[in-house]
């Protein structure tokens, strides 16, 4: 069998030659290819000095169209003041009443993440309406600081100014209700 084998050999390599050669033809195209571009584009250079850094506006929230205080019932127990040309909580007596009671609330709020139900609260940075599912996630957050690496394994750290969350944060809060729900849990109760 191995004599057979040695004999054939040089018959299959031969056979495959015109295939290697085809495929170095093609690769030697390409690198030339590249080799042109890299050497027309070798003395582009942007002079940052000449530009006109006073024309570039700062990424800034969008209005919001409803700039009053609503109060949010998140459930019966659950209420808190919400400053929609702020997008934050309000530190008035909903809030203090809440806080005084987060552990009994707690669980009510956690249930509360997969509510899709939309409130008169508008947040950012898309400026739009908040689920009662964001909202409770935003009085947790609050009140607990999440560590959000530690529990989503997800980097959220690009924030736009005048929001105190970071971009994305509320929509996969949305997205992925079950997820951060069962992730919350998971974390409070580790604590």
């Amino acid at each position: 069998m191995k004599s057979i084998l040695i004999f054939l050999l040089p018959f299959i390599f031969l056979n495959c030659q015109p295939d290697i050669e085809g495929a170095n033809e093609v690769l030697l195209e390409k690198l030339n290819a590249s080799e042109e571009i890299l050497e027309r584009n070798e003395n582009l250079q942007i002079d940052s000095s000449k530009f006109d850094f006073s024309k570039i506006q700062e990424l800034t929230l969008p209005p919001s169209p409803d700039t009053m205080v609503r109060e949010i019932v998140l459930a019966k127990k659950i209420v808190i003041s919400w400053d929609n040309k702020a997008h934050t909580i309000l530190d008035d007596n909903n809030w203090k009443q809440l806080k005084k009671n987060i552990k009994t609330n707690e669980g009510q709020l956690i249930k509360l993440l997969t509510d899709t139900t939309k409130t008169m609260a508008y947040g950012c940075p898309s400026v739009s309406r908040l689920t009662k599912g964001q909202m409770a996630f935003i009085v947790l957050d609050e009140i607990n600081s999440f560590p959000y690496f530690k529990i989503f394994k997800i980097q959220f750290d690009v924030f736009m100014e005048g929001c105190q969350y970071p971009i994305d944060l509320l929509d996969f809060v949305a997205r992925e209700s079950k997820f951060v729900q069962t992730e919350l849990r998971n974390f409070l109760q580790s604590k």
